[in-house]
């Protein structure tokens, strides 16, 4: 796997009346900037079908904390399996003190975040993991098909530190074993609701993407969605060939949707945009391809949603 991506991105709400991209949104901006570290390896434990079983992670340096910290990943049945329902387990340790109990601070609502995606980054859950008297954190779930899954633990200490950690998942059962998406994608409709990004992505450089939200072809003004998760609205990315992960949420001012990112390496990106609209969860996904440019990008201020 090459160096994890070091990507800053904000996201902003601005009016344009313009298709072309506006300058930075007003008010408090937030990015999750995924420093260079190394990928410490996981450990793999044996575990009977009643207590679950460890499976293969990776930690990914994220602010440095994750050098302090890491996350055992279980599951219960040891062996998922399609249509199933699946607890999965998951625990901070410190890594100086494994035996220690790792209070987490509530980010946007929750202890925990958790993003699933299969290999291919067709599907997409966002969960929430609920504290457990044995120090866990545990989410029931069910899978669609078979084949390989990816998890990412996203949560902040009491402490202040960030950590994000990734985890492998095979689950047993027939499934459709798609392909990856590679053709770039910047609009999605759902039941006369679409949601556009209007911009080029490339590295090197800031961008400006503008997000602008419709209903049956008159435009939503994005200050009027209802909080989701304390948010606005969230959005994730994940890149195809390496799995880089990047959660950031939007503030709002004047109308429309808009992202301010910077992007280290070139590459196709798969993106989830959730969001409330009439009472209802919205989960807009895009392609993004971005290509290789020059220049640098702007200073920006790290901080973690």
């Amino acid at each position: 796997m090459k160096t994890t991506i070091k990507t800053a991105l904000y996201l902003a709400l601005i009016i344009s009346t313009s298709s072309f991209l506006s300058a930075c949104g007003l008010g408090k901006k937030e990015s999750h900037t995924h420093a260079d570290g190394t990928v410490h390896e996981g450990k793999e434990h044996e575990a009977d079908s009643h207590e679950g079983h460890n499976h293969e992670g990776e930690e990914h340096d994220h602010h440095g904390s994750n050098e302090n910290y890491s996350t055992d990943f279980k599951t219960t049945p040891a062996t998922p399996q399609v249509g199933q329902s699946v607890t999965l387990s998951l625990t901070p340790k410190l890594k100086k003190d494994p035996a220690a109990e790792v209070p987490l601070e509530t980010n946007h609502g929750k202890k925990m975040h958790l993003i699933v995606v299969d290999e291919a980054l067709n599907s997409f859950q966002h969960l929430h993991p609920d504290y457990q008297a044995s120090g866990s954190y545990d989410v029931k779930t069910t899978f669609k098909s078979g084949g390989n899954y990816v998890l990412f633990a996203d949560y902040k200490t009491a402490e202040g530190g960030e950590v994000v950690t990734k985890h492998t998942l095979k689950v047993g059962g027939n499934g459709v074993a798609a392909p990856a998406t590679t053709v770039e994608r910047l609009t999605w409709t759902s039941n006369g609701i679409s949601l556009t990004l209007k911009g080029k992505f490339e590295t090197g450089k800031t961008l400006h993407i503008n997000g602008l939200l419709a209903q049956n072809g008159n435009s939503v003004n994005v200050e009027t969605l209802e909080n989701y998760l304390e948010a606005k609205a969230h959005i994730v990315f994940i890149e195809v060939a390496d799995k880089d992960y990047i959660h950031v949420h939007p503030e709002t001012a004047k109308g429309n949707f808009h992202l301010h990112a910077e992007f280290e390496h070139a590459g196709t990106y798969r993106a989830w945009v959730q969001f409330m609209l009439n009472g209802k969860l919205q989960i807009a996904d895009f392609v993004v391809n971005v290509v290789k440019g020059e220049g640098k990008p702007e200073e920006a201020h790290d901080h973690k949603h």
